[in-house]
């Protein structure tokens, strides 16, 4: 919960400062940034912590107001504290709507016996599969590259007569 407490009061400091800049806050402006079960202590726990971990300095505290200023390191946390927060935010609506749809779309239906002109009759397309795997590829190959060799050899000859014809 400390943690929690110390991301939350950086994320409230980094929307108001930039980095190296001091400016001067209210201990209460921060607690009203908070949820309601946290108190001006747990900034002050917060804020100690904070600076411990080099996110902020603080300059001087002085009962119920701070003079501080976020660090670059505190900034750089603070901007991937809200990347992290979008994408969780993000996560949660994506699963909201998947739910959401999957409501919508309710259950399917319960298919009948009277049903079965919606099943396709799949006993043709077995026979096809098995005749394509047991065709016999290689002597496929064999004809293939036999009539391609004949094919270039009578396209040879037939250029071989017309330069023949020609260079006479």
């Amino acid at each position: 919960m400390k943690k929690e407490t110390a991301n939350k009061v950086l994320l409230a400091v980094c929307s108001i400062a930039k980095p190296g800049e001091y400016i001067i806050l209210n201990r209460s402006e921060l607690a009203k940034n908070l949820p309601s079960d946290y108190h001006q202590e747990d900034v002050d726990e917060a804020m100690l912590q904070l600076q411990a971990s080099d996110y902020v300095t603080v300059r001087y505290s002085d009962g119920d107001v701070y003079c501080l200023s976020v660090l670059t390191k505190g900034y750089v946390y603070g901007e991937k504290l809200k990347e992290q927060i979008a994408a969780k935010q993000e996560e949660e609506q994506a699963r909201q709507h998947s739910t959401e749809k999957a409501d919508a779309l309710g259950a399917l239906p319960e298919l009948s016996d009277d049903d079965d002109e919606l099943v396709p009759d799949v006993s043709s397309l077995s026979q096809r599969v098995r005749s394509v795997t047991n065709y016999p590829w290689k002597k496929f190959f064999l004809i293939c590259a036999g009539a391609s060799f004949l094919g270039g050899a009578i396209a040879g000859v037939i250029t071989a007569i017309i330069m023949k014809i020609i260079l006479k």
